[in-house]
């Protein structure tokens, strides 16, 4: 997955706007590539510990994040009838 993040702007990345692309380019960071050659650490002290290592792992293509989905029906017989619907369909 890194390669295949290797071409892609670090403004693409979700999270990543206006001012904290300006930040990473004033390290020389435009890509997903640059921005895989700086250290956690040094990443970390340039935005803060939590954004930093979010940076880090999503420019490799790392989300570890959980997955929510939540559904909602208006009663059990509808909820039930997509139910079926969907196994019919599989």
């Amino acid at each position: 997955m890194s390669e295949f993040m290797k071409g892609h702007k670090v403004d693409d990345l979700p999270g990543v706007g206006r001012s904290m692309t300006h930040r990473l380019r004033a390290m020389g960071v435009q890509t997903c590539e640059d921005l895989q050659q700086v250290t956690l650490g040094k990443l970390q002290h340039e935005f803060g510990a939590k954004q930093g290592q979010t940076l880090y792992h999503m420019c490799r293509g790392e989300d570890k994040r959980e997955i929510k989905v939540f559904l909602t029906f208006s009663s059990p017989a509808v909820a039930f009838r997509s139910l079926m619907y969907c196994i019919m369909r599989w």
